[in-house]
């Protein structure tokens, strides 16, 4: 009906994997916030920094939503603290709008 999901998780899986696919592959009931924000795939798209600070790798962390929520921002969140990241993935953000904003 008009139920409005966010799906978030440690995925581990790229946007090519089959985890990915079965989510999102002939599904018009959710969308990928990052994709939406950002139409075109890039190199630094990586999540997976392994404490490194590394970012080109693939993108293996994703929130998707439904496509009734607006997507008003997707990024991923590289910032560290005294140089030592807090993660060996890098976190993904949304912001996003069940209207008009």
């Amino acid at each position: 009906g008009n139920a409005q999901l966010i799906v978030t998780g440690d995925f581990n899986a790229a946007v090519n994997s089959p985890p990915y696919q079965a989510l999102l592959q002939d599904n018009d009931q959710l969308v990928d916030t990052y994709r939406v924000a950002h139409p075109q795939p890039a190199e630094d798209e990586g999540t997976f920094g392994g404490f490194r600070g590394q970012a080109n790798g693939a993108r293996i962390d994703w929130i998707l939503t439904s496509p009734s929520l607006k997507v008003l921002s997707a990024d991923i969140d590289r910032r560290n603290f005294d140089g030592r990241d807090p993660s060996d993935h890098f976190p993904i953000t949304a912001v996003l709008s069940r209207g008009n904003p």
